[in-house]
């Protein structure tokens, strides 16, 4: 019987369908007479006068009009002023006779007896009176059947393109025409919206603008067609206000220009980019948004011409596209929907290009109705067409997705409110051990530690944003194991995934441990003992003291160097075993470096803590450590300090450090506890480190000035060295040589260099006027500044800005620096002489290769190394030296600079070996910049009475020598 139902499905998805069809097309192109009518309009000569002015009568209208000659339609050239007709009245037909003025642009009509002139009706778009009244687009005048005039004069104002005519009816044809008109009228809106009700209804289920879009064009489509037939002056039996008409047209049309060029995008959208001449397509649609401005701003006459051209430009611009589409073999779209847009072109210019050029292109069959019905149907085809193509492709997506669904690794699962497992792909069955074929009633439970639904309904509450770990039960090896779960509900159930991560979630974790232990050892590595470090300062205190140690195995690097670096971790393993062996409970163990060790003891006195270390280091020491066949005698030393609170991480390491190194040297253990000195300046040399890091020039530094006295002329000049002094936050000072050691550890020497020259040089321009007997003041570089370009590049700039004081700047570099890098420090003389800058090498004589360098380096002056000075008087050699220096120095046109005098007696040695200048305590201390500048020499400021005397002698044997070198 199967034959039956096709042949059932046959008759009622094709014949029916086709015969449907063949009436429609047979009632459209034969004309059927669906209203009932029996007569047909017999067109009326008819005379027209144009009143540009609105200033004639009747009487004036109807003594003019002979002079016009009779045509069967007149245009108005979308004048809006008034128009006279007269039009004859049929003698024999004046039985039930009516006239009809047809035209939809009709605003106002009033008609009179051209016999008469007795008025016989009067009308517009809101009311009627006498013998007039609306009539399907227009007007009719119903004439009576007594004393019916010869002709009738009539006066009527247009809106727009009106074309003006008149035909003769008899009373029940007209009737019946108008009933045929409504019936049209009725026809088209009702279809057409009860195809957008439709389309709308198919968007709301498809969720796809796609077809709301179709919904509003299929609107805007009728509204189109009611302007052709002069039905839009309502909408679903409710007439509009004549004032709305005007402005609802043009808005009207531009609109439905931009719905179909925007529907055209949407059905053509993935083909338009493969077609060139894209300019073409976006001057139309901006020509689109022109029209829709020209409807809301221009009045009707203006609007016209303007949309004329436009929507001329954008349906050939169209049509391009939609030839170029069907050439590139995309005709099932394209075709009825090129089809649609000519029948609505056709359709909607036919009644412009009659008024225009009175000229009909439609057929009768074809008109308003039927073509936007027609269109509609096309374009609906059109997207039934892609509606199919879509359908073909997401059953094509969902064979590939049921593939993908039981071929994808991740294990995929449906679940019911309940947590029965409605669905599962093979890889989630294989995660979770479960039988091939499923179950009638499987439990997502049954397969998965308890409270495992409880994270599957969590997770799918926050909508598959989140993914949750989800322990899993154990591996077949008994490992653990983990999976990703996400999940979200879809329809009253939850669909999910389920993602093995166990060798992601091990890998973490051993990330995690190596984030904060040593790979070798398994001890905390440097990141995880500071932590713990830093935990233990904070709670560290009277009541809960803790001891940190450092430890350093001996001779370690020997063991990688001749066994190899495997040989030497195994070791280290055993090595990290034994201390860990002996380490108190809560104890941390670390791993610096390759042999150093940090422990940290909490919670011990230190007496206590140096037993514990000295029992790890005997055992370290006591039994040798076999690797293989290889036995390994290691001995290591340990430095302890107490915690106290405040103490830095940084610092206490560091001390620990240091503690160590003492050990090292004998004792193998040392112990600082809190009170120690030494933890005290090794903290405050730290803390200084870290006050020097933090800011450009700590707050603390100041300049102090030592004088230098010329030994030729003592009170002629008044010469001295700048020197950097600190005091700390109590306003104590702070030893030089522990600021400097700090600055030099944390790198920060260029940063003071900079400041002492900066500082100099601004306070030798703020005073030049009171320091005229100055001709030098020395300020010491360090070694690491003088190869720091960044420093080199800033002292040239200071230079420049204090070019007026830069002569008297005589820059001191040690010797060791000076040949450290000897073409460094030739350029940096050079480039600094070229601004006037006197170089000394300082420390002269300390070393043993001064002299065979001196005639490579342009310095003018010769500081002597004051271990050479100081014991000058004791040590005739030393004297010796000294001479030769400044024998030396003079013949190569340098001056001498003997520092750390400190008695009168070095200072007449030094003068009778002919030194220039001298410096020390003898002579003064470093002074404060306010005294340096209350004096005229630097011999006013020496106080010993023997040094006094001398400088008296020396200043009575002559002045001081022009300076040489310069």
């Amino acid at each position: 019987m199967r034959w039956v139902d096709r042949l059932l499905w046959w008759c009622a998805c094709v014949l029916t369908p086709a015969i449907v069809i063949a009436f429609s097309l047979a009632v459209a192109v034969l004309d059927v007479d669906v209203g009932g009518h029996t007569g047909t309009p017999r067109p009326l000569p008819i005379r027209v006068l144009a009143d540009p002015d609105a200033r004639l009568t009747p009487a004036q209208a109807a003594g003019l009009m002979d002079r016009q000659e009779s045509v069967l339609a007149h245009s108005t050239r979308l004048a809006e002023t008034p128009f006279w007709l007269r039009v004859p009245v049929p003698m024999p037909d004046t039985r039930r006779l009516a006239i009809e003025l047809p035209s939809r642009h009709a605003q106002t009509v009033t008609c009179w007896n051209a016999e008469t002139l007795a008025e016989m009706g009067s009308a517009d778009r809101i009311g009627t009176s006498g013998a007039l009244r609306a009539a399907k687009s227009g007007f009719a005048l119903t004439v009576p059947n007594e004393e019916a005039p010869e002709a009738v004069l009539c006066r009527a104002r247009y809106a727009g393109p009106a074309n003006i005519s008149a035909a003769a009816w008899s009373r029940d044809a007209l009737l019946a025409s108008e009933r045929g008109y409504r019936y049209s009228a009725g026809l088209l809106e009702g279809a057409l919206l009860s195809l957008a009700a439709l389309t709308i209804v198919m968007a709301l289920l498809a969720r796809d603008g796609g077809y709301l879009l179709l919904a509003v064009w299929l609107i805007a489509n009728m509204r189109v067609a009611s302007i052709s037939i002069g039905w839009d002056t309502h909408w679903m039996g409710t007439t509009l206000p004549p004032d709305w008409m005007a402005p609802l047209r043009q808005i009207t049309i531009a609109l439905h220009y931009l719905l179909t060029y925007t529907l055209f995008a949407r059905l053509f959208g993935e083909h338009l980019p493969q077609i060139r001449a894209h300019w073409l397509l976006l001057l139309a649609k901006l020509l689109g948004l022109a029209l829709l401005a020209a409807a809301v701003l221009a009045p009707f006459a203006e609007f016209l011409p303007v949309m004329w051209a436009i929507v001329g430009f954008g349906i050939v611009v169209m049509l391009h596209f939609l030839a170029r589409i069907l050439l590139a073999g995309h005709g099932r779209t394209a075709a009825p929907y090129g089809l649609a847009l000519i029948i609505v072109l056709l359709a909607s210019s036919s009644e412009v290009i009659a008024a225009a050029f009175d000229f009909r292109l439609l057929l009768e069959a074809l008109n308003s109705v039927t073509a936007a019905i027609a269109s509609s149907l096309l374009v609906i085809l059109a997207f039934a067409n892609r509606m199919r193509t879509e359908q073909q492709a997401r059953r094509t997506a969902q064979t590939a997705l049921r593939r993908t669904y039981g071929n994808t690794p991740a294990g995929l699962f449906t679940l019911d409110t309940e947590g029965r497992i409605l669905r599962s792909n093979p890889a989630l069955r294989r995660m979770l051990r479960m039988p091939e074929s499923p179950g009638d009633d499987e439990r997502w439970e049954d397969f998965l530690p308890p409270g495992a639904w409880d994270q599957v309904r969590i997770a799918a509450d926050r909508g598959g944003h989140r993914d949750i770990e989800l322990r899993g039960p154990d591996g077949p090896g008994g490992g653990q194991r983990w999976f990703l779960l996400r999940a979200d509900r879809m329809g009253g159930l939850i669909d999910g995934s389920l993602q093995d991560i166990s060798e992601r979630v091990a890998a973490t974790q051993r990330l995690r441990f190596l984030a904060d232990h040593d790979s070798v050892s398994e001890a905390m590595n440097r990141r995880g003992i500071e932590r713990a470090l830093g935990e233990a300062i904070d709670g560290a205190g009277e009541h809960h003291g803790h001891v940190l140690a450092y430890l350093n195995l001996d001779r370690f690097r020997l063991v990688n160097e001749l066994y190899g670096f495997e040989t030497g971790d195994n070791l280290l393993k055993q090595v990290a075993l034994r201390i860990s062996a002996t380490l108190p409970p809560g104890s941390v163990l670390g791993r610096l470096g390759s042999d150093e060790f940090l422990l940290l003891i909490r919670d011990t006195p230190l007496v206590a803590a140096s037993r514990i270390c000295r029992q790890i280091l005997a055992r370290i020491a006591d039994t040798p450590f076999r690797i293989g066949n290889q036995s390994f005698d290691l001995r290591a030393a340990a430095g302890l300090i107490e915690l106290t609170p405040g103490m830095r991480t940084a610092e206490a390491i560091s001390t620990a450090q240091r503690a160590c190194r003492e050990a090292k040297r004998g004792p193998r253990l040392v112990a600082y506890d809190r009170n120690a000195d030494i933890l005290g300046e090794r903290i405050e040399e730290l803390r200084l480190i870290k006050t020097l890091d933090s800011v450009d020039a700590p707050s603390g530094l100041h300049l102090a000035m030592q004088p230098i006295m010329s030994l030729h002329d003592p009170e002629g000049s008044l010469n001295f060295e700048v020197l950097m002094r600190m005091r700390n936050d109590d306003g104590i000072d702070v030893p030089v040589g522990r600021a400097l050691a700090a600055a030099e550890a944390s790198g920060n020497m260029a940063k003071i260099d900079s400041w002492v020259l900066t500082r100099t040089l601004a306070w030798l321009a703020e005073h030049a006027a009171r320091l005229s007997a100055t001709r030098f003041v020395c300020v010491n570089l360090s070694g690491t500044s003088l190869n720091d370009e960044a420093f080199v590049d800033n002292v040239l700039r200071t230079l420049e800005r204090y070019s007026e004081v830069a002569p008297l700047l005589c820059l001191e570099i040690t010797e060791a620096v000076a040949l450290h890098d000897l073409a460094t420090t030739r350029r940096f003389m050079s480039r600094l002489k070229a601004h006037g800058v006197r170089m000394a090498l300082d420390d002269f004589g300390a070393g043993f290769t001064s002299f065979s360098y001196l005639r490579e380096l342009e310095a003018e002056v010769l500081k002597i190394d004051g271990s050479l000075i100081r014991d000058l008087s004791r040590h005739p050699r030393n004297l010796a030296i000294v001479s030769a220096i400044v024998n030396l120095a003079q013949n190569m046109g340098m001056r001498t600079i003997a520092e750390w005098a400190e008695d009168a007696e070095t200072v007449a040695a030094l003068a009778e070996a002919g030194v220039d200048y001298v410096q020390g305590w003898a002579i003064a201390p470093a002074q404060s910049p306010a005294t340096i500048l209350r004096v005229h020499s630097a011999a006013e400021l020496a106080s010993d009475p023997d040094v006094i005397a001398l400088i008296e002698r020396l200043g009575a044997a002559g002045r001081e020598p022009p300076e040489t070198g310069r």
